[in-house]
Order: structure tokens, then sequence, then C-alpha cells
């Protein structure tokens, strides 16, 4: 079995600060309101998806946009009017645009 890699960050108002997780506790995590998680995904440049961040992904006949978001034990991708699981998108050709 894979070794799943466990990584934070979060916004301190100006920079992202990034986040070890070791040995069932958080090296350097200072207190923020709103610390995001790695998916364990990558875009199609190599970028770390973390949640939160806004990705553009194929859909059958045109783009789509999303929001990573984690909600019932897994990852979706929040849209406008609609909620997709991740693993419903080729994940592989997406790109993340922002977050």
């Amino acid at each position: 079995m894979k070794k799943r890699i466990i990584k934070f960050r979060a916004w301190d108002g100006k920079e992202f600060i990034y986040m070890d997780y070791a040995e069932d506790h958080l090296w350097n995590c200072p207190t923020f309101k709103d610390v995001q998680q790695f998916t364990g995904l990558f875009d199609k440049d190599g970028k770390e998806i973390y949640e939160a961040d806004i990705i553009q992904f194929e859909g059958t006949t045109e783009y789509g946009y999303g929001e990573i978001i984690f909600d019932n034990g897994m990852y979706w991708i929040q849209e406008k009017d609609s909620l997709l699981r991740v693993d419903m998108v080729c994940i592989e050709t997406c790109k993340v645009i922002g977050n």
C-alpha cells in the first residue's frame, strides 16, 4: 500500500505557510483559523492540489471550473450549480488556477 503524503497550508494574510505532518503532530504550526490539507493529487503541471484551490478541468463539451472541498469523507469539486466527485474528473488534465 502506498503511503499517503500528509501536508497542510494556511494563509497568514500575506502568503501561504506550509506545514509538515510527522509522528502524530504538526511541526511549525502557528495558530490559524483556516488550515487546508493537501489532497494527494497533482494537476497537469505537477502542482500540488489543496483544499480551497480553484481548478479548471476538461468537461465533455467545455472547460469546467470549481473549488476543491472536503465533505463526507472525500474530496469534491464545487461548481456553481453542482458538486462533482474528484474521482469523476480526469484530474491529470486539470490545472490549478487560484486559491
